[in-house]
């Protein structure tokens, strides 16, 4: 007989589940915009400064992400354990992160003026990496709200700025703006973004400003090792649409066939996002002593995900054609093998960033680093040895290797962390699901839309099948989360 959920795993998950659908509706509305703006960017522009922008962006996100180093997951951890400290917390990350933030911008100019590029793609650089910054500290502000469990609060901005970057930049590029309009549309809809997200934190929570300088050092070790695993997380995630620029002289189609494809896997990153920043709260405020709770929150927790994403990771790579084709247009064809070569790149990073977040929840971010490193290394070796010859084809290579590894590191060390579970309970179902998806998908031969949708039946049918036969208490568990319309108020520590 499948074991009965607990009123408190009810009530934790509820809040949980709150908290990442609001901050995926936000998401979902705010990717649609960027898509639709990436998508007519491509055909106005053409694929050389289409590269250059997603190049400029690219290199502004690797650069300047060492601003952030950590401080705010930081933050998150120790606002949800105690809120007043967002005080001299938010003051104190707001002034170091500016400052970071200053001189960095100075770093990116420069290697865009030392780098080949024409006076377009310098420039461009310089503004969307201004962009870049607005956006970082709009994402501290996020980590204000998320520590709150108030996460609607960074939907909200984020709608904001999205909508207005792609409203107003489609606009811009049908009347003929060329790469710096765009670019300079990007930087207003960050400053948008910002303005907004700031206006609605404060009716959650008025922080005072109370910079104490002599925390700077204290805030900046404590957050090292959250930051050097971010940091190094984001590289790993942006570098090889750098080094695809670098090692192929500038060739800036070779990036846009790349940055095409990745586009379409950073459609669905907010999932992962969303559900381990939703979750980091409650994994801060669990007692280390109560194993099972932790164990039995972390492989549900994957299992959602990996149930959630998988048709998605598994239709990239069987509909690669189609996509493109409709997205992108005709000139972009050679953009599918990298869609390929990417798509389970969906599933691979919901691993990496829901591990992460559980790591830095229970301070384990020091491993989580380790293994970045060892995979980071591997990663660039990949890139300088497979881009010469085979372009973008070669860092999507690259980069589904070296998330794969990842993966498998980071979820065994997630398991160690909250007291071991069993890895096929959670990975089995939506495993067998996508191996069923695209066997259907490539013995019918179906036009698209009946092959979409026989597709998502089987996926559907097998996942289902397999968990109610052998694991029946985890669906009862997200029944109940779904069913139930009240349950009874959570505790200040966020147990039961």
């Amino acid at each position: 007989m499948a074991e009965k959920p607990t009123t408190g795993e009810f009530s934790s998950s509820r809040t949980i589940a709150r908290n990442t659908i609001a901050r995926s509706a936000g998401e979902i509305a705010a990717k649609l915009g960027s898509l639709a703006f990436y998508a007519v960017m491509a055909r106005k522009l053409g694929a050389d400064d289409f590269g250059s922008f997603i190049f400029a962006l690219s290199l502004s996100s690797v650069v300047l992400m060492a601003a952030g180093f950590g401080m705010d997951a930081l933050m998150t951890r120790e606002i949800a354990k105690d809120r007043e400290s967002v005080h001299t917390l938010l003051s104190n990350v707001m002034v170091l992160k500016a400052s970071m933030l200053f001189a960095l911008i100075g770093v990116l100019a420069g290697i865009a003026f030392i780098g080949p590029y024409n006076s377009a793609t310098r420039v461009a650089v310089v503004v969307i990496g201004a962009g870049v910054a607005i956006e970082m500290l709009s994402a501290t502000l996020h980590a204000v709200v998320q520590g709150l469990e108030r996460m609607e609060v960074g939907a909200v901005g984020l709608v904001a700025q999205r909508t207005v970057t792609a409203g107003v930049g489609i606009a811009v590029l049908l009347e003929g703006g060329g790469l710096i309009p765009a670019s300079l549309v990007f930087l207003g809809g960050s400053i948008v973004g910002y303005l907004v997200t700031w206006f609605y934190m404060r009716r959650v929570v008025q922080p005072e400003f109370r910079p104490d300088r002599s925390q700077f050092m204290n805030v900046l070790k404590i957050s090292a090792p959250i930051g050097v695993a971010s940091l190094m997380f984001t590289v790993l995630l942006r570098l090889d649409a750098t080094l695809i620029s670098f090692f192929t002289h500038g060739d800036q189609a070779q990036v846009a066939r790349y940055g095409a494809a990745y586009r379409l896997i950073d459609a669905t990153m907010f999932v992962p996002w969303a559900f381990g920043a939703a979750m980091l709260p409650w994994m801060a405020r669990q007692d280390q002593n109560d194993r099972e709770m932790l164990a039995r929150g972390s492989a549900v927790g994957l299992k959602l995900l990996t149930a959630f994403l998988m048709p998605i990771g598994v239709g990239y790579v069987v509909f690669a054609p189609t996509l493109i084709r409709v997205i992108y247009g005709p000139d972009f064809t050679e953009a599918v093998v990298p869609l390929r070569l990417l798509g389970m790149m969906t599933v691979l990073y919901a691993i990496n960033a829901y591990a992460s977040s559980v790591l830095i929840a229970r301070h384990r971010t020091g491993v989580f680093a380790r293994g970045i490193g060892v995979v980071l290394i591997l990663n660039i070796v990949l890139n300088i040895l497979l881009i010469p010859p085979h372009g973008a084809n070669g860092a999507a290579f690259a980069a589904i290797v070296s998330g794969a590894l990842l993966a498998g590191y980071a979820v065994w060390h997630v398991r160690v962390a909250v007291g071991g579970f069993s890895l096929p309970r959670a990975l089995i179902g939506p495993v067998a699901g996508g191996a069923a998806l695209a066997a259907v998908v490539l013995l019918t031969n179906l036009p698209f839309i009946p092959s979409v949708i026989l597709a998502i039946l089987t996926y559907l049918v097998v996942l289902f099948a397999l968990e109610r036969s052998f694991f029946a208490d985890d669906i009862n568990l997200v029944r109940g989360i779904i069913t139930a319309r009240r349950g009874p108020k959570q505790p200040a520590n966020g147990t039961a």
